[in-house]
């Protein structure tokens, strides 16, 4: 199904966003420039397969990456 990922900008910033299996980058949901505030990226788990992923997100300041498992 779709699953959302929130984030919050506490400036304009430059934002990668990603999903990752076996530390190969599989597909890469965001790489732009977001304003200041709160978002949402919305991705639909089906083009995955079941499994256990990693999504993380990156900034020129962090660097946060957390496991999920994908059952459709």
């Amino acid at each position: 199904g779709e699953l959302s990922f929130y984030f919050v900008c506490p400036e304009n910033m430059q934002v990668k966003f990603g999903i990752w299996q076996n530390q190969t980058c599989l597909l890469e949901l965001a790489n732009q420039t977001y304003e200041k505030g709160g978002h949402i990226i919305r991705f639909d788990s089906t083009q995955l397969s079941n499994g256990v992923y990693y999504y993380g997100i990156e900034t020129a300041d962090q660097h946060t990456t957390k496991r999920m498992q994908v059952q459709n």
